[in-house]
């Protein structure tokens, strides 16, 4: 699996995860923007005037980690994709040549959308739903990219899946407590 072919693409699926989980955990527009800017990105005032719309589009990529299925997951992206206009750069500021879906001198927000926009269409497009998603962990939420070799991860942390194995191990046990019981 080409996961990272260019960096970038795994750069939009991170950046678009810890966005979701941002607005998941109710971070604040200036929290938003410390985070776009220890994500790398190169962040003007623009987004404290945006965020409304930037929260919008966030809410939009969390219905792409939430898909059913790689059908529905791309026609979620296609919707995304349908919002923002594209032109595409091969720019270098400092980092060698890499690809930009929109101009350099675009509002961060407008960059921020077909940066992770791209990076889940093309994750989707290659290898469906099966590389990222919503933990299923009991009072969760938060979502997550799957960057293992063997791609079988499903809980966002090992302290979600370790918890939710406890959990299970435990219910198990009470189970069959309870039908032993009842057969003596």
């Amino acid at each position: 699996m080409s996961f990272d072919f260019n960096g970038y693409r795994s750069d939009g699926l991170t950046l678009a995860a810890l966005l979701v989980n941002a607005v998941h955990a109710g971070q604040s527009p200036e929290q938003l923007h410390t985070l776009l800017e220890e994500q790398g990105v190169i962040v003007d005032e623009s987004v404290l005037g945006r965020a409304a719309d930037l929260v919008d589009w966030i809410r939009g990529l969390r219905r792409v980690f939430a898909a059913a299925s790689a059908e529905e997951a791309g026609q979620t992206v296609n919707e995304l994709l349908g919002k923002v206009a594209f032109a595409p750069h091969v720019v270098d500021h400092g980092n060698g040549l890499h690809m930009h879906y929109a101009p350099p001198e675009a509002p961060t927000v407008h960059r921020v959308q077909t940066n992770t926009a791209m990076a889940l269409a093309l994750q989707i497009a290659e290898s469906g739903v099966t590389r990222f998603g919503v933990c299923p962990a009991d009072s969760c939420g938060r979502v997550f990219v799957d960057a293992s070799r063997n791609g079988k991860r499903r809980y966002c942390s090992g302290a979600c899946s370790n918890r939710s194995n406890v959990a299970a191990h435990r219910a198990r046990q009470a189970a069959e407590a309870g039908t032993d019981h009842r057969n003596v």
